[in-house]
């Protein structure tokens, strides 16, 4: 099949991979210390990957392959019609639907993005006793930022952080592209929520990652606040988006 990915999490693809004896190089030991008497690993031997690693499109191909032996452990809604409300935690899901980011998100998303072009403006100068700029900047330039996103196409919305490096090409604007029109999404099954509201996204924890003593010191100004939604829903990981 040829895909065009808009997400692809290349930590989740390695590490569920690995679980499945794929794509895992074998390790060759480099240098061991044979005057010591234990085995080589208590010997000090340096293992190295022996460089036949896969590219992750081939990577993911071969994934999805196998992934259609694990029978209890893997639902394709592609090709059949499971129940969605009783996927089991931990297990792995496929299925066509369309997303969107809250629109609490969006005055994060365009600090994020433009937040360079406000510097050089002057627009992050701040009064005296007001929050610095380099903070700021630091802030919206954390790479390690999750963006929420809510997924339909089960009979119960999905909810997702997407790791703001994982988009192809670096480019967050794909989105748009699963917004208008529909995707195929793979993820983990993390847990069923059913309480009537359950917080899924705090930008403070999530996209500026700031630690709890730092956020209670924070007042939740517009576009800060925590993002709530009616339950019930399926908390996932997000592997991989694509046409």
């Amino acid at each position: 099949m040829y895909r065009s990915f808009v997400y692809i999490n290349e930590g989740a693809l390695r590490r569920y991979a690995g679980q499945l004896e794929i794509g895992e190089s074998k390790l060759a030991a480099r240098k061991v210390n044979f005057s010591a008497k234990a085995g080589p690993f208590q010997a000090g031997a340096e293992l190295e990957p022996d460089g036949r690693s896969l590219s992750l499109d081939h990577l993911y191909d071969k994934f999805e392959y196998a992934l259609k032996g694990q029978t209890d452990e893997y639902f394709d809604f592609l090709t059949d019609s499971p129940d969605p409300r009783t996927l089991p935690p931990m297990s792995i899901v496929r299925f066509r639907g369309t997303a969107e980011v809250p629109e609490q998100f969006d005055a994060i998303a365009m600090m994020r993005q433009y937040a360079p072009m406000f510097d050089e403006a002057g627009m992050l100068e701040t009064e005296d006793g007001g929050v610095p700029k380099e903070f700021l900047l630091s802030l919206f330039a954390k790479k390690d930022a999750y963006a929420p996103l809510m997924i339909n196409g089960l009979d119960i919305p999905v909810f997702s952080k997407l790791g703001m490096t994982y988009f192809a090409e670096g480019d967050i604007s794909l989105l748009e592209e699963i917004e208008s029109e529909e995707a195929v999404f793979l993820f983990k099954v993390l847990s069923h929520c059913n309480d009537k509201q359950i917080v899924v996204y705090d930008p403070l924890r999530d996209f500026m990652k700031l630690n709890r003593a730092a956020r209670r010191r924070m007042d939740r100004s517009s576009g800060l606040e925590e993002i709530r939604i009616e339950g019930p829903v399926i908390k996932g990981e997000l592997i991989a988006v694509y046409h």
